[in-house]
């Protein structure tokens, strides 16, 4: 039973598997976009490139300046339902219409395309804070102890990297099957279908999520200059929102340029969906080895070792990047090791959650999952906005079958100088978190004893 004060009853399965499902439903959608929404703008939208780059750029950084104000919101109401899972019920119908909006191509002009763009996607994006916020805001309160945590995040983990497996293995196969030869109704249909197969996982959340009602001591309407204060004020907290800045801003450079990366310098188009793969497959071991990982090491230490880890395979993209064998090899290699900051990040969170409940009695759950969605939504926006300012810049020519040698040496930028740059500051960041973490968390974490402050 998933409440506010937490009930943890070992038979309660089935609101842990609802609480696995809702993130599962709302990243099949969200798989479709990290992969095909950049070629979708560049060549078949036909956004002018930098008009469009900005246009991108701004929507991703006002986006992330939402979730701020989402989680000001969600932490000054209760509803009769619940404080988290009524989103569920309310917003999955327009979280999948505005899906579906993000790949409808009307016949507007350049200025047109450029607004249709902006408000379609902001509210699209808007919707699904709402969502993931709330989701993200029940881990502290699904279980007190730290293993039992991470158990059940790495359930939701491993769910939505086999929604983004599925989602990699059909959505090649289905743009052609609808498309017949027409891209903007490929991509219009099979959006149908991906925002359609959401709806049902959030519909069974909202009616097996059972939430009682909150401490009312944890939950008073705090003032927003006292809330950006907690944030602002809390040096561990900024860290962390570094630190998955530069995780999703190289993981952009990567997602978004991967299909180019195949086709234009491994010269092998016909093996997109194996290169995909590559980098997803792999997630799913490490991600069941995790409560295993635990147990010999404390988090943060697995989050350095995979933003390292992540940071020494890209760079071996240069020599191996050659051959599509090997290409794959190290593909693989970085994938696995990219799961260990993708799922830690989140109990981490929970353990700054713990410490402001103990010391001082608030819930700042929501406050702070906004907060690490904030930092990954502008790793997002620079990503994106980058990626097609330096294609346009290189010479890149939308829906071509050459490119340029200009154009290529800007795909291969952005996919292995650029990713590799920015993992190696946020394995810096990592390890000033770590000393941060040392000196002022008390108590024991999964791994072992933090030191300090005693």
């Amino acid at each position: 039973m998933l409440n506010g004060d937490t009930s943890r009853k070992a038979g309660d399965r089935l609101p842990v598997a609802a609480y696995v499902a809702v993130d599962t439903g709302t990243n099949v959608p969200m798989a479709f976009s990290a992969y095909f929404m950049l070629t979708f703008y560049n060549d078949v939208f036909r956004l002018p490139a930098i008009a469009g780059a900005i246009t991108l750029f701004i929507y991703r950084v006002v986006a992330a300046c939402d979730d701020l104000s989402v989680g000001f919101f969600i932490s000054r109401r209760i509803y009769k339902r619940g404080k988290y899972r009524p989103y569920y019920l309310w917003l999955c119908v327009p979280f999948a219409v505005l899906t579906v909006l993000s790949y409808y191509t009307p016949g507007l002009r350049d200025a047109g395309k450029l607004a249709y763009t902006f408000v379609v996607l902001l509210a699209c994006e808007l919707t699904y804070t709402f969502i993931n916020s709330a989701t993200n805001s029940l881990l502290p309160h699904i279980a007190a102890e730290q293993d039992k945590r991470v158990r059940i995040n790495t359930m939701k983990v491993i769910c939505s990297v086999t929604a983004f497996v599925l989602v990699s293995v059909t959505a090649r196969g289905m743009l052609d099957a609808f498309g017949q030869g027409d891209e903007r109704r490929g991509y219009f249909m099979t959006a149908c279908v991906f925002a359609a197969l959401s709806l049902a996982p959030h519909l069974f959340a909202y009616f097996n999520i059972k939430e009682k009602p909150y401490i009312e001591s944890v939950q008073r309407k705090r003032p927003i200059k006292e809330l950006l204060g907690k944030i602002l004020g809390n040096k561990g907290i900024l860290l962390v929102v570094a630190v998955y800045f530069c995780f999703q801003l190289g993981n952009g450079f990567r997602d978004y340029t991967i299909m180019y990366y195949a086709i234009y310098h491994l010269g092998a188009p016909q093996a997109i969906s194996v290169v995909i793969w590559a980098g997803v497959l792999p997630t799913l071991p490490t991600n069941m080895m995790i409560p295993w990982l635990l147990k010999r090491g404390r988090i943060e230490t697995w989050m350095m070792v995979g933003l390292v880890g992540m940071a020494v395979t890209g760079a071996l993209f240069v020599p191996c990047g050659t051959s599509l064998a090997l290409f794959l090899v190290v593909r693989v290699c970085h994938g696995a090791f990219s799961a260990l900051p993708g799922n830690l990040i989140f109990p981490t969170v929970a353990l700054f959650v713990d410490k402001e409940l103990r010391e001082n009695r608030e819930n700042v759950s929501e406050l702070y999952y906004t907060t690490l969605s904030f930092g990954y939504k502008m790793g997002s926006a620079f990503s994106i906005g980058l990626c097609m300012v330096i294609m346009k810049w290189t010479g890149y020519q939308a829906a071509s079958a050459v490119q340029t040698a200009g154009a290529v040496m800007g795909i291969e930028a952005l996919f292995i100088g650029g990713a590799f740059a920015v993992l190696a500051v946020g394995a810096l960041m990592m390890a000033f978190l770590i000393k941060w973490m040392n000196g002022n968390f008390i108590g024991k974490d999964v791994g072992g004893k933090y030191a300090g402050a005693q």
